[in-house]
């Protein structure tokens, strides 16, 4: 699918909000299945947007993840980046696939130079009602993740959150 899909949806808009990439539950633990749909999506995103004249923001949901370098500064900006490398050393497919998602959609504003402006949002864990099916099962899903995290005893861990129904207001802010 490319951003022919998104053109209909598109016109007339004045700005497009990227919430999330297709993330399954039950989708394999690999490179494949979590970061080719992500920057996929953001490109085909981007490119639809560009080719939509009343666009003139697009407000993409990330990750405070994607600015997790190694070693851990004393204060971030926007010039640094999570360690792709080292991200996949240690499996993290999630953080993996959001942050070469941000990175395509700076890297077509770079290169593509469009009409419309670009804004990331960079959220930490966000935690509400969970919306798997089933039973909350430790490491599946936020809520699952977060029950992991006390269930293992992780000493010395801080995790700012918040609540899914704030950033919706937040993204409209950003335009």
């Amino acid at each position: 699918d490319g951003p022919e899909k998104f053109g209909a949806a598109m016109q007339d808009c004045d700005a497009v909000f990227h919430t999330a990439p297709p993330m399954a539950a039950d989708a394999d633990w690999n490179e494949e299945a979590w970061v080719t749909p992500a920057v996929k999506g953001v490109i085909n995103l981007m490119l639809a947007s560009s080719q939509t004249p009343s666009v003139k923001a697009v407000v993409l949901t990330s990750s405070v993840a994607t600015i997790e370098p190694q070693p851990d500064p004393p204060q971030r900006d926007e010039t640094m980046w999570t360690d792709i490398d080292e991200v996949r050393v240690r499996g993290n497919f999630y953080v993996l696939s959001k942050t070469l998602a941000e990175r395509a959609a700076w890297d077509f504003m770079e290169r593509e130079k469009p009409k419309f402006r670009l804004v990331t949002v960079l959220p930490s864990m966000v935690f509400g009602p969970s919306r798997l099916p089933g039973k909350i099962e430790p490491g599946k899903g936020s809520i699952g993740f977060l029950l992991e995290w006390f269930m293992k005893g992780r000493e010395g861990c801080t995790q700012a959150s918040s609540y899914p129904e704030d950033w919706p207001r937040a993204h409209f802010e950003m335009v």
